[in-house]
């Protein structure tokens, strides 16, 4: 079994890295583009309309982890009606929930767009730039839940198509609007709503195409237990997101407040997160899909091995990762800044960061396993304790120890995280030991 385990997880996690690789692409074209339109403006306002965009799309993110783990035990359990009814619940929530970030984003087209942009012209491009972003939010969110849906199924393959599908039309579009018709920011924004639609589009397709015509929309929203299940989930992963993303808006507000050395220093040091994040992320979703298949055919022997599989090569991953960021340090520091004073100040905290993939790796592990099972009430509530120690450590390491100790006060959250789940994990297992796969009613 384990052997067949380790192929399945190897075979997943490849896709799914294609996949998570293929995402920054498309932001990549689009500075590329905005950078050759021979005016700052654009460029400014694309490079924080983006990450204005990127922040709110985060915390609805956990469409995609609330719809796996259910799908995966439904899957597993044989259940076509709730696989299916699953699909139909998640895309109705995340058209409501649209509503509020279309919202939102209407709300920043106003006045706080000067807060982002101080400079009027610049202000006018970031506005013209969410604008056109704007109809391919709902579709981003959609697409959050096929992705779910597919990787619930056991298919990696199909979202790596709508990635690539997604970054194939966000640059073709960027080239014909923003630079063959000249309209600059407001192109890139309307190529990347136009790949959303595409992406959105081609996905719902192929979502036809496995549950066929009729799909029991009606039968599947008067499903009050169902309902109720996913309200929950979904609002314990919508709280963790929000811990999540409080820590690493963090990071640049304290980095900036230690001197435009250190914030620079943080940005540099953060891709060694970013990047040994690809392949744990990638670990982790295989863990979603394996788990909860494992959980809805009440195999508790298939849970436990997918669960040391899913850490086993989590952990690998990290230890690679660390011994390139510390043996190769003086490769990729230089590949992010030729400044001097940058490339000490990061020199200086590359033992801090080989250990950032080393504390990362049980809590991404484990965060795929606790999905898999729809332990979401643990997720939520390990993350919170791990925020919280976070913004504690860091107000006592911060004024005694500089960046070191922000960096420290990282090293720790992560270690929270890992620890907690580490913990509530033998409890996990013996649940699924003795218990039959959760139904939609319970609080699996």
């Amino acid at each position: 079994m384990s052997a067949v385990l380790r192929r399945e997880s190897l075979r997943l996690a490849r896709d799914i890295a294609l996949a998570n690789l293929a995402v920054p692409f498309a932001g990549a074209v689009d500075v590329a583009v905005a950078g050759r339109l021979g005016d700052p403006a654009p460029l400014a306002a694309v490079h924080a309309g983006a990450t204005l965009a990127s922040a709110l799309l985060f915390l609805f993110g956990f469409l995609r982890m609330g719809t796996t783990g259910p799908v995966a035990v439904a899957a597993g359990a044989g259940d076509c009606a709730r696989v299916r009814g699953h699909l139909v619940r998640s895309l109705v929530l995340a058209g409501l929930l649209a509503v509020p970030v279309v919202l939102s984003t209407l709300v920043l087209l106003g006045p706080p767009a000067g807060l982002f942009a101080p400079d009027p012209v610049m202000a006018a491009e970031l506005r013209a730039y969410l604008g056109a972003r704007l109809p391919g939010f709902p579709a981003q969110l959609a697409l959050f839940t096929l992705q779910g849906w597919f990787l619930g199924l056991g298919d990696a393959r199909t979202p790596l198509r709508l990635v690539g599908l997604h970054a194939a039309v966000n640059a073709a579009l960027d080239v014909l609007l923003a630079v063959g018709l000249g309209l600059g920011a407001t192109g890139i924004g309307a190529a990347t709503a136009g790949a959303d639609l595409a992406a959105c589009g081609l996905g719902l397709a192929l979502a036809r195409r496995r549950t066929g015509p009729g799909a029991g929309w009606r039968e599947a929203l008067r499903e009050r237990a169902a309902l109720a299940e996913l309200l929950r989930v979904n609002r314990d992963l919508f709280v963790r997101n929000v811990a999540l993303q409080s820590v690493f808006l963090a990071l640049p507000l304290v980095a900036g407040r230690l001197g435009t050395e250190a914030l620079a220093a943080n940005a540099v040091l953060l891709q060694v997160f970013t990047f040994s994040s690809y392949g744990l992320d990638a670990f982790a979703f295989a863990a979603e899909t394996m788990v909860g298949r494992a959980v809805g055919r009440g195999d508790p022997e298939a849970v436990r091995s997918a669960a040391r599989i899913a850490l086993e090569h989590a952990l690998a991953t990290a230890a690679l990762a660390a011994v390139a960021v510390w043996a190769l340090a003086d490769l990729w520091i230089p590949l992010f800044t030729d400044l001097p004073e940058i490339r000490a100040r990061a020199a200086d905290l590359v033992p801090l960061a080989t250990l950032v993939p080393l504390a990362a790796a049980p809590a991404f592990a484990l965060d795929g396993i606790f999905a898999g099972a729809v332990r979401s009430r643990e997720l939520r509530e390990t993350m919170l304790v791990a925020a919280l120690t976070f913004f504690l450590a860091a107000a006592v390491l911060v004024p005694l120890l500089g960046h070191p100790g922000l960096w420290g006060a990282f090293l720790l959250f992560l270690a929270a995280r890992s620890l907690q789940l580490a913990l509530r994990f033998r409890t996990l297992t013996a649940a699924h030991a003795t218990a039959p796969a959760p139904s939609p009613a319970q609080d699996a």
